[in-house]
């Protein structure tokens, strides 16, 4: 990297893959409030519609291990943290950058796994038994996250620009909000039945469905 618009460009750059991360960020907000939230919750949703809210689970999922993994990617072509790092003149700094960046790759390499054999290919063996996939959990998301945001916050300080202080937005609960009317609309449709049965008179289903809004 040569010169004051050199490294502009790279801080540029980075922007550009911070802002991919902050929304890595809001995703698996959405995903933590919505699906690791208590028993009753995951109730509410398949009482709903299991189905649907099975497909919206996966399909979080599977876009929070894209995220994570396209940062990591080692392709040239592609703006990953590598090709970033790659840039740089220090090449101390650039192979401490890459050392930690290597690590960040071990401690989610099953996301890679299931990002190579299932979520962007279709891999033959794993089609036919899906049960040769490694698990996930929730630690190994997190984990990743917050050494991607680690890294950002390393490679940044190098660069002259600002670092984030966390990488979780302070958002609305949308997830939190999404089960809660939920709940509201089954119970408000539970009295609504139970006012065509004649078990609640009209003034009792408009009372107890006023004190759920």
């Amino acid at each position: 990297m040569n010169g004051p618009l050199a490294v502009e460009t790279a801080v540029n750059k980075l922007e550009v893959a911070r802002k991919h991360l902050v929304m890595a960020y809001a995703r698996w907000t959405l995903y933590r409030e919505i699906y690791r939230s208590g028993k009753d919750n995951i109730d509410v949703l398949n009482a709903v519609t299991g189905l649907g809210w099975g497909m919206i689970h996966d399909l979080l999922i599977d876009s929070i291990i894209l995220d994570i993994t396209r940062l990591l990617d080692k392709d040239g072509r592609t703006l990953s943290l590598r090709r970033i790092i790659s840039d740089l003149d220090d090449e101390k700094t650039a192979k401490l950058l890459n050392k930690s960046l290597d690590d960040v790759a071990d401690a989610v390499k099953i996301l890679k796994i299931h990002r190579d054999k299932r979520v962007a290919h279709f891999n033959q063996e794993i089609a036919l038994d899906a049960r040769k996939l490694p698990s996930l959990d929730a630690k190994m998301f997190e984990d990743g996250l917050k050494r991607l945001g680690d890294l950002m916050n390393k490679l940044a300080e190098h660069l002259g620009a600002d670092c984030y202080d966390g990488y979780e937005p302070v958002t609305d609960p949308t997830g939190t909000s999404i089960v809660v009317y939920l709940r509201c609309g089954l119970q408000a449709a539970e009295l609504g039945k139970k006012a065509v049965l004649g078990e609640i008179s009209k003034e009792e289903l408009f009372e107890e469905v006023a004190k759920l809004a």
